[in-house]
């Protein structure tokens, strides 16, 4: 299987997610503004992390969720990426926490991984490899 095919990765990445979007919108969250709140970015984040659990138990029944998971990811970090590609080149209005270009190839890194990762878990048939069981002594 292929590392980007792992639910393992597929955990870590949504976790990461989750939590960036978290620090991202922390102000947000704490004064209740409630049309800045990240729920799509969680629910995808949850979506992601859900179908990981579910392929790391049985890889042939929750492949699809993780699929739709990365697809998911993907389709969030594409809108992203696009945005603030766009945003590149202009003066930011206040200072910023990450700059522009730093913030660029971050989104961009995080959209490589999630269309690697859809496409490895499209293309991989076989699920994460066991390990054996160890031999009982009677």
């Amino acid at each position: 299987m292929n590392l980007f095919a792992r639910p393992a990765l597929a955990i870590g990445f949504g976790a990461f997610f989750l939590c960036a979007e978290t620090c991202l919108h922390f102000e947000s969250i704490v004064s209740l503004e409630w049309a800045e709140i990240p729920f799509h970015d969680w629910i995808v984040a949850l979506v992601l992390i859900y179908g990981a659990v579910k392929s790391r138990a049985d890889w042939r029944d929750g492949r699809p969720y993780q699929a739709v998971g990365w697809a998911l990811n993907a389709s969030l970090l594409v809108m992203a990426f696009t945005g603030h590609l766009e945003e590149l080149g202009t003066q930011p209005a206040d200072d910023p926490w990450i700059p522009e270009p730093a913030l660029v190839l971050i989104i961009g890194i995080m959209l490589s991984i999630a269309l690697c990762g859809l496409w490895s878990t499209l293309r991989s048939t076989t699920g994460p490899a066991t390990r054996p069981e160890p031999p009982t002594h009677a």
